[in-house]
């Protein structure tokens, strides 16, 4: 993470690297992990050196403050992670100039960790898992319990390194994410929109029907913006309550994707927990950080086995 004394603050590239390949077109993605919720105004939390207002600028030379022209704007924001297309035609740097923190007393810099890919052919990838504190906890960009981070652990299998944000948001129901929705796909570039909720759902007692139909609506509203939704099982649960109303919900999901051509099932995180309950915490619904691994470990198997296969990874890659 790269952290500003005070805002305002710039953080600056040197292109000419990218220039000598001739890459015009870059995806930049940049995430703060401090900040535990994927848009914290909305369960009224706090950000931690978050990016509040920002543009991102391209300079001929980088030579002053002049030669500086925005290619990307943001205001006023409080999600801890985005995804920006960006035309380098041209640009000799290129800067991410931060006007205002959305931090909080003692954390009001700001701290991101920016990945940079060549989308000269366009974007081919490029992961948003959507999901609620399961999700959260388990698909940050830390290690846990010696397993790195989804990309990382990509690129070590398949020799793919995705982007990849992590839109977990404690507490939601899919209901909670449908109404932000067409917001949060429209500005994400990528192409896959995991989709892991459920287990709040099953916490409110939602009905196995509501359920269904909110998550095929969800489907069809990602597939129709472009990108392919994928759905995991609801991870089973060693709480009675839970228990009870997972497995309605689980083939809930089943009866959705099927009906939605283009969704796509992914792991199987009921069975998985289920043979292994002893990686659900003590409340019974959160895994441990050795279960939050083997949640992701999941992924990145199920993402190497059906996205990245052989056959495939390099046109991804590419």
């Amino acid at each position: 993470m790269w952290r500003s004394r005070g805002v305002p603050a710039a953080l600056s590239f040197d292109l000419a690297p990218l220039r000598q390949r001739g890459i015009h077109r870059l995806l930049l993605l940049w995430y703060n992990d401090a900040t535990y919720s994927y848009d914290h105004r909305l369960i009224g939390q706090v950000g931690y050196n978050n990016l509040g207002a920002y543009t991102i600028e391209v300079s001929a030379t980088g030579a002053g403050t002049a030669d500086w022209t925005p290619v990307v704007r943001v205001d006023d924001n409080t999600r801890h992670s985005r995804s920006h297309l960006i035309d380098v035609t041209g640009a000799a740097r290129l800067r991410i100039n931060v006007t205002r923190s959305d931090g909080s007393p003692g954390n009001a810099d700001a701290m991101v960790h920016v990945d940079i890919y060549d989308a000269s052919a366009g974007v081919t990838d490029g992961w948003l898992f959507l999901g609620d504190s399961i999700t959260a906890n388990a698909l940050d960009h830390a290690q846990v319990a010696g397993v790195a981070s989804f990309p990382a652990e990509l690129e070590a299998r398949v020799g793919v390194f995705p982007a990849q944000e992590n839109a977990g948001i404690p507490n939601w129901t899919l209901a909670d994410a449908s109404a932000h929705l067409p917001a949060w796909l429209d500005d994400f570039p990528g192409r896959f929109v995991p989709l892991a909720f459920g287990t709040n759902d099953a916490a409110q007692d939602v009905a196995p029907g509501r359920f269904g139909s909110e998550l095929e609506s969800a489907l069809r509203l990602v597939i129709a913006k472009g990108k392919v939704p994928i759905v995991p099982s609801i991870p089973w649960s060693r709480d009675p309550y839970h228990a009870s109303r997972i497995p309605a919900l689980n083939e809930a999901i089943g009866k959705a994707t099927a009906r939605v051509a283009g969704a796509r099932r992914g792991p199987d995180l009921y069975a998985m927990f289920k043979a292994h309950p002893d990686l659900i915490s003590d409340d019974g619904v959160h895994p441990t950080a050795e279960g939050n691994a083997m949640l992701r470990k999941a992924w990145v198997e199920w993402a190497a086995g059906q996205i990245y296969r052989p056959e495939s990874s390099r046109a991804i890659h590419d």
